[in-house]
């Protein structure tokens, strides 16, 4: 037991776990924090718990900023795309209000035998389909300038991220020291037999 929880320990298998798994071990770091008797056995008065507890911090926070980065990106991408063309369709939809023409609804076709509701099909569809507008070159182009930049911006933000992320770890593993780890997972097995003796006897009891 004491082997598995050394291994997990180590910020390489922290790159392994899910989010859940992550939540859980920060959970159980800070039971450990909190509890004196333990921090009181330990050499080194409970630093390599806290330096371990921050890496699984660190962990945590930089999968949810890269989640949020990649939903960023996506919705940035989409966004940006509709706007565009919902600026297309607003002017295609958008005709010059038109004056006010006395007796312009009434149905001239009465002339003629045309049913009513055949010919009001044919009305509603003509002004539905009128001249579409475009917009100019320039501003279209102006738009997909101004997505594209956006877009770098984020994927900049992103890189960034993991080159910190990168250096971090390197520098972790430089620190890194296996004795303090085996301590403190001998403590965490005395202090869980404690327990679980602590639990026999009132049950005896």
């Amino acid at each position: 037991m004491a082997s598995k929880k050394s291994s997990s320990r180590k910020p390489e298998e922290l790159k392994k776990m899910s989010l859940i798994q992550l939540k859980e071990i920060l959970s159980r770091e800070e039971s450990l924090l909190k509890n004196k008797s333990i921090i009181s056995k330990l050499s080194d008065k409970g630093e390599s718990i806290k330096k371990f507890h921050e890496q699984v911090k660190y962990e945590i926070k930089y999968r949810e900023e890269m989640a949020d980065l990649e939903i960023s990106i996506s919705t940035l991408q989409i966004s940006e795309s509709d706007k565009h063309v919902q600026k297309l369709c607003e002017l295609e939809k958008s005709p010059g209000k038109e004056r006010y023409k006395p007796f312009s609804t009434l149905n001239t076709t009465k002339e003629i035998h045309t049913d009513r509701k055949v010919f009001k099909t044919m009305e509603d569809w003509s002004k539905c389909n009128k001249p579409t507008k475009l917009i100019p070159l320039a501003e279209s182009m102006e738009i997909l300038k101004q997505q594209d930049e956006k877009i770098k911006e984020e994927q900049i933000k992103f890189k960034h991220r993991l080159l910190e992320r990168q250096l971090e770890e390197e520098h972790a593993h430089e620190e890194e020291d296996e004795d303090s780890e085996s301590e403190v997972d001998k403590v965490e097995s005395e202090s869980e037999d404690e327990e679980t003796v602590a639990d026999l006897h009132i049950l005896n009891t």
